[in-house]
């Protein structure tokens, strides 16, 4: 279970620059999240992350960022702009829930 899990009342969270890896499911149906910044020092996203954050607007994956896992983004109906940085060199089986509206830079 993440160390955020269903935390209903988080509506943006700015994680420190020691963060290397985000546990999977650590913002699993967090559905008030709608931003979230991630610090160079992330170097992996794990399964089910952000899974269900269904008012996630935006996310800028850092540079230092190579393998985004299974499902990171299911769920997050409202995303707006994701931003994957070349340096995403996999992505396992990972469902991004985009919308028409939605812009992928890549």
């Amino acid at each position: 279970v993440g160390a955020f899990n269903s935390c209903h009342s988080l509506e943006k969270i700015n994680i420190p620059n020691t963060v290397e890896f985000i546990g999977g499911f650590a913002f699993f149906n967090c559905a008030n999240l709608q931003k979230i910044s991630l610090p160079d020092s992330v170097i992996t996203i794990e399964s089910g992350t952000f899974a269900g954050c269904k008012n996630l607007q935006e996310i800028n994956i850092p540079d230092n960022v190579s393998t985004v896992s299974i499902d990171a983004f299911s769920g997050c109906k409202s995303l707006k702009k994701i931003f994957i940085p070349k340096s995403v060199t996999t992505i396992k089986g990972t469902k991004i829930s985009l919308t028409e509206e939605c812009l992928a830079y890549f």
